[in-house]
């Protein structure tokens, strides 16, 4: 199943205990998915790891730290990624 817009916005409003989509918010998503190619799902992982791995909340600026991060949550999750998989196989 395919991860969509909804389920970005979905997890943005879980991460960051958020009533609604601010406008801004909305406008940066489009802006990241159309102009920087990126996936609602490559999204919603660097949010993730901006949240709970990072510690952060979104400020004034809503998610304009994604291109900033997303090189070090892409890392994140493909050690996460390997991790299960050593486990899985030491099982």
């Amino acid at each position: 199943m395919a991860f969509t817009r909804l389920d970005l916005e979905s997890k943005i409003k879980e991460f960051f205990d958020l009533e609604t989509i601010s406008p801004i918010i909305n406008s940066q998503i489009t802006k990241l998915v159309r102009e920087r190619k990126y996936g609602y799902q490559d999204i919603a992982r660097a949010l993730y790891f901006w949240r709970f791995e990072k510690g952060q909340t979104l400020d004034s600026r809503g998610i304009a730290i994604v291109p900033y991060i997303m090189e070090e949550s892409n890392k994140f999750f493909s050690r996460k990624g390997s991790e299960r998989k050593r486990t899985i196989r030491g099982s």
